[in-house]
């Protein structure tokens, strides 16, 4: 008997690993060194907060 770790879609589980890979190609645009300070900072804090918290602030960013 096979375990099922996720009840997820496999295509939607597929288009989010799809993703991923053109999340990590734009970061380019960005630049190094933000790009290097923002994963600093993420590992700095997303074991007591959380990705999504952390995302969530990040975000915040955005609103004027």
């Amino acid at each position: 008997m096979s375990l099922k770790t996720s009840n997820a879609d496999p295509n939607t589980l597929q288009q989010m690993d799809d993703a991923a890979v053109e999340a990590e190609k734009d970061l380019g645009v960005v630049g190094e060194e933000a790009t290097k300070a923002l994963a600093e900072w993420w590992q700095r804090w997303y074991l007591q907060a959380g990705h999504k918290r952390l995302a969530r602030v990040l975000l915040r960013q955005l609103k004027p």
